[in-house]
C-alpha cells in the first residue's frame, strides 16, 4: 500500500518510492525505440550491443532497464500491443467499427514498414 511516496509492504518495512529521473526515462525510451528497429531488422536474436549503440547509450544502461533479452523483447512487444489497442480505441471512437477496421487495416502496413526501417 502506498502512503505519501512510500510503499508499506506486508512485513511492515517501508521503502521509499522515487520518481524516475527524466534522463533515465529518456534513455529507456531510446532503448525501446532502438530495440524495435534492431529486432525488426535482425530478429529476436539481434545484438543487444547494436541496440545500445543505436540508442546512444552504454550496454550497462540497457541492462539496468532490461536485465535480460527477454525483458527487453517483452517490453517492445507490449509497447506495440498497447499502440495497437490505443489505435483501435481511437478509430472506433472516430468512426463505426466497420470503418475503423478499414482505416486500421490501411494504416497498419504503413506502421509496420516504418518500424522495419527504424
Amino acid at each position: 500500500m502506498a502512503r505519501g511516496g512510500r510503499v508499506v509492504t506486508d512485513d511492515l518495512s517501508v521503502k521509499a518510492v522515487r520518481k524516475p529521473r527524466s534522463d533515465a526515462l529518456r534513455n529507456r525510451e531510446l532503448v525501446l525505440e532502438a530495440a524495435k528497429a534492431v529486432f525488426s531488422a535482425g530478429g529476436a536474436e539481434a545484438s543487444l550491443e547494436a541496440v545500445a549503440r543505436r540508442a546512444g547509450v552504454g550496454i550497462g544502461t540497457l541492462y539496468r532497464h532490461f536485465p535480460t533479452r527477454e525483458a527487453l523483447f517483452e517490453a517492445v512487444y507490449r509497447r506495440e500491443v498497447d499502440y495497437l489497442a490505443e489505435l483501435a480505441e481511437q478509430l472506433t471512437a472516430e468512426a463505426g467499427p466497420v470503418e475503423a477496421h478499414v482505416v486500421g487495416a490501411r494504416q497498419q502496413p504503413a506502421q509496420r514498414s516504418r518500424s522495419r526501417r527504424g
